[in-house]
């Protein structure tokens, strides 16, 4: 689906995302959701054995060690589970199980069947265990499957395990049409996802299984080449592709452009623009569902005001989170801090020390911000500190400290922004 040189780009990045999974494994074979985590994800589990199979099997080098390890740690798993209906979509974890071991060959035909025929069985699950099954070539049993399954899925209260959303289920539902050859289902399905992504958040669940989706959608119905005309002040660009997608550099001075299908079909044509604020525009503070906190301090616990601060300072950002919801216990939240140009931060981590992680899941040190991934229960507060020191004379942008929930758009918070200038001692 992408141009050439993404499609370049995208292969150069695999074998680097190959080498990131394997840290990630453990000696169970599981996978870690976060680097350093002594406990396997499911779900994880399951989509990184996936990619890796993918990958093999589109030409790349994958270690047989870890796939033989992870195929042991999913049998195992296929083996352990039990029906549970005090864990929502227990089952969908079980299907998808079952879905990447069928990509690999090592088809678990009993544990499929005992799936198929247990009560109650999620529509989730049904639609994945599907997959499953035209994977394995039996088709006609998916098919079956299917026939009374809808695609009309709840939303979801909260991620859960899965990380989930109706949409990830709909473009589950997809991908299983086009792997049966029910491709009117799938165009239909398609149509639904579609309008459900038409703009606005994505979920990084929503972003892969229906990129995944809609690739192999393309891949049976794409018969025909994209070609139209762009025009942008009386210039005419021709587009032409052979694939499903293409994009086109606009010139952002012209203030609008024409586009003329010239195509044997429909095509959709999307505009994405990026921007850099000027330096000086700020941000107001926002919280829904968070309230935030920052604090500057000096060395001998002093308040400061990062407007303005002596070069040769060492200080420290104090930011407490607090969860205002009096319902829900918050999960996968991640508190992002970048910091000004002229200020360096103190990475404890290179002198063996630092503050526990009892309070966050994982932290990213970076050059220029600190990321700090964690939970929050309904009421409770956390506070997260970092040393900072003031080291390049000038005046420079004050970014907003921002915490948000990675698997929904609508909890987040963030503070102002401003400038923050480091004067001569």
């Amino acid at each position: 689906m992408l141009p050439d040189e993404k499609k370049q780009e995208a292969e150069k990045l695999i074998p680097d995302i190959l080498q990131q999974l394997y840290q990630r494994q453990l000696g169970s074979g599981g996978f870690a959701y976060w680097p350093g985590s002594p406990d396997a994800n499911s779900w994880v589990s399951s989509m990184a054995g996936q990619f890796m199979v993918m990958a093999s099997q589109n030409g790349f080098n994958v270690s047989k060690g870890v796939l033989a390890s992870w195929a042991r740690f999913q049998k195992k798993a296929v083996q352990d589970y039990r029906a549970n209906p005090e864990y929502p979509l227990w089952d969908f974890e079980q299907a998808y199980r079952l879905y990447t071991l069928a990509l690999k060959g090592e088809v678990e035909s009993g544990a499929m069947n005992r799936l198929k025929d247990s009560e109650n069985l999620s529509m989730q699950a049904g639609w994945m265990l599907a997959s499953a099954y035209a994977v394995a070539g039996k088709k006609n049993i998916a098919k079956d499957m299917v026939a009374n399954l809808r695609t009309d899925f709840a939303d979801y209260p909260e991620s859960g395990r899965t990380f989930g959303s109706s949409t990830r289920d709909k473009a589950v539902a997809l991908e299983t049409c086009v792997l049966i050859d029910d491709i009117p289902a799938a165009m239909d399905v398609a149509q639904e996802v579609s309008k459900a992504m038409s703009g606005g958040w994505y979920m990084p669940q929503e972003t892969a299984f229906a990129s995944k989706g809609m690739a192999s959608l393309a891949g049976k119905v794409n018969t025909g080449n994209i070609e139209a005309d762009v025009t942008q002040s009386g210039k005419v660009t021709p587009v032409k592709s052979p694939k499903s997608v293409t994009s086109l550099a606009l010139d952002t001075q012209s203030g609008g452009a024409d586009v003329k299908n010239n195509s044997g079909g429909v095509i959709y044509a999307t505009l994405i623009t990026s921007s850099v604020p000027e330096f000086g525009v700020k941000n107001d503070a926002h919280n829904n569902g968070i309230n935030m906190t920052v604090t500057y301090t000096s060395s001998n616990g002093k308040t400061l005001n990062p407007v303005e601060i002596a070069q040769g300072t060492d200080f420290t950002v104090t930011i407490t989170v607090s969860n205002t919801s009096p319902m829900r216990d918050y999960t996968n939240l991640a508190l992002t801090e970048v910091v000004p140009s002229g200020w360096e931060i103190f990475n404890d981590r290179l002198f063996g020390s630092g503050p526990s992680s009892s309070s966050y899941s994982y932290r990213d040190i970076r050059d220029d911000r600190v990321i700090w991934y964690f939970d929050l229960s309904r009421g409770r507060s956390k506070t997260f500190k970092v040393k900072m020191h003031a080291a390049y004379e000038g005046e420079f942008t004050l970014p907003s400290v921002k915490c948000e929930a990675l698997y929904d758009a609508h909890i987040s918070a963030n503070s102002a922004s401003g400038t923050a200038k480091v004067t001569a001692q």
